[in-house]
């Protein structure tokens, strides 16, 4: 990943690590996501817990399911 690149991964990263540990959790995520345009929200098919697992599971590693990711594991 070249120089710009890794520039605009770092200042998203500490956008979304909203408690500036270092660290993206759950908690941090939690308080960006908005599951109120999701398809099976609308629909009624999913809570908004649901939508919010479903889009946290599309990036825990699966090996190492627990919900964090640093950022030094990006490089």
């Amino acid at each position: 990943m070249n120089s710009n690149r890794q520039e605009y991964v770092r200042q998203a990263f500490q956008k979304m690590d909203a408690t500036n540990d270092g660290q993206i959790t759950v908690e941090d995520i939690r308080k960006l996501y908005n599951a109120s345009k999701h398809p099976k929200f609308l629909s009624g098919e999913w809570t908004e817990d649901q939508c919010f697992r479903h889009f946290l599971d599309s990036f825990d590693s699966p090996g190492n399911p627990d919900g964090v990711v640093g950022f030094t594991q990006m490089f």
